[in-house]
């Protein structure tokens, strides 16, 4: 299983047991699982899901993968499960 580390100025946000994350890198879509190889990237504006159906927006970050946890560095989180394209293109500007 993975562990989910989220840093920002406002909060911090950990979540445990996740099955797998998906987020938009600069290379394209990035699907991590557990054992993923060690990584360091950066991820552009946009939604984190993870286990299927969980997800929030981030602003661009940096992140990094090692030992099945997975630690994103963001200035803006949104924690909302109830996100919509309106909120995400304000965001994105």
């Amino acid at each position: 299983m993975l562990s989910l580390n989220i840093f920002s100025f406002e909060n911090n946000l950990s979540f445990y047991n996740i099955l797998k994350i998906y987020v938009m890198s600069f290379y394209g879509e990035l699907c991590i699982y557990p054992n993923h190889s060690p990584l360091l990237g950066y991820i552009k504006s946009g939604i984190v899901l993870y286990n299927d159906k969980k997800q929030f927006f981030i602003s661009q970050s940096f992140f990094e993968i090692k030992n099945n946890i997975v630690t994103v560095f963001s200035d803006v989180i949104d924690y909302d499960f109830s996100i919509n394209i309106f909120s995400i293109k304000i965001f994105c500007k």
